[in-house]
């Protein structure tokens, strides 16, 4: 049976969507190609290279994937994947992301993406993913999201009823590096017959709440999320773990995410003010400007930027 008049509608719009997101990311992603040239996605992970392709001399994070059932995938991909995954937060920091991720399936009884407490500094970051098969889209936006994590220093933010903002960091760098990566697959996959997949990466982040390119109507929910569910989302903080917030409030976080987008977009080295979150716990409004006094000073204009954003004023 063929297709109704609005499922080959709603068709033309998705893809007139892939299509316009392919086109509008931010065309510094290939400048980052052309400095990043003949460096292959496992040395740029594994030897901490700078925004501009230059080796920090030390040793950066290194991610590991478990020899596990994940399905019909091979490990040997997913590792080439999740690799180039961490790149597109990576590459941007100044200094490298020292320590070690071991990638695990979820058991059955937790079924979600998560990022274990270590035991001890020195201990490798555990990440489970719920993805299996080859889903590399749903791989890909698992891994980022808990790679922000990690990336914030997720340990010490633990029992914080800010932790919602922090999810929708970590749900940004989900978004931002599935659109990164569908434009660079187009002319650097991880694997050459992976190339077409681009798009599929790109669809994935169009079925988010709040379509990162409707401005007036992010602008409105943002200007009611702060006071209106501030609250409820810092009592929700409290009483999850990161990962464990209820799909309702995880459309509240998203509008923050896409409202935060193109600023990281436009400023990939914003990446750099993740790893300074504040453990403040006061109302958001004190918690941004914790951030900001926080920040190095070359990234305080882009905190500020934020704060604009979000129309809440140091």
């Amino acid at each position: 049976m063929g297709r109704g008049p609005e499922q080959a509608r709603r068709a033309g719009v998705e893809q007139q969507a892939i299509s316009d997101l392919l086109v509008g990311v931010d065309y510094a992603i290939e400048a980052d190609t052309r400095r990043a040239e003949g460096v292959a996605i496992a040395e740029g992970v594994g030897r901490g290279r700078d925004a501009d392709g230059a080796g920090a001399g030390e040793e950066a994070m290194e991610i590991e994937v478990a020899d596990s059932d994940w399905g019909d995938a091979y490990r040997e991909n997913i590792q080439e994947l999740l690799n180039d995954v961490a790149c597109q937060m990576i590459r941007p920091l100044r200094d490298p992301l020292i320590g070690s991720i071991m990638v695990e399936p979820a058991p059955p009884t937790k079924d979600y993406p998560q990022t274990l407490p270590r035991s001890s500094p020195d201990r490798p970051y555990t990440i489970l993913l719920s993805a299996r098969g080859k889903l590399w889209a749903r791989f890909s936006y698992q891994f980022a999201h808990e790679f922000c994590h990690v990336l914030s220093g997720c340990e010490r933010l633990r029992n914080n009823p800010n932790n919602w903002f922090v999810e929708a960091l970590c749900e940004l760098a989900s978004i931002f590096t599935l659109r990164r990566m569908a434009k660079r697959w187009r002319t650097q996959p991880p694997y050459q017959n992976w190339a077409d997949y681009g798009a599929s990466l790109a669809s994935y982040t169009i079925r988010a709440p709040v379509a990162s390119g409707h401005a007036p109507l992010l602008s409105d929910a943002i200007k009611q999320l702060v006071p209106c569910e501030e609250d409820h989302l810092r009592e929700a903080s409290l009483r999850t773990e990161f990962g464990e917030f209820s799909k309702s409030d995880r459309d509240k976080v998203a509008v923050v995410s896409h409202a935060l987008l193109p600023l990281f977009e436009s400023e990939p080295t914003g990446w750099n003010t993740v790893r300074k979150v504040p453990v403040a716990s006061g109302p958001l409004t004190e918690y941004l400007v914790d951030w900001y006094a926080q920040v190095e000073l070359a990234d305080k204009p882009f905190l500020k930027r934020i704060l604009d954003t979000l129309e809440l004023t140091p």
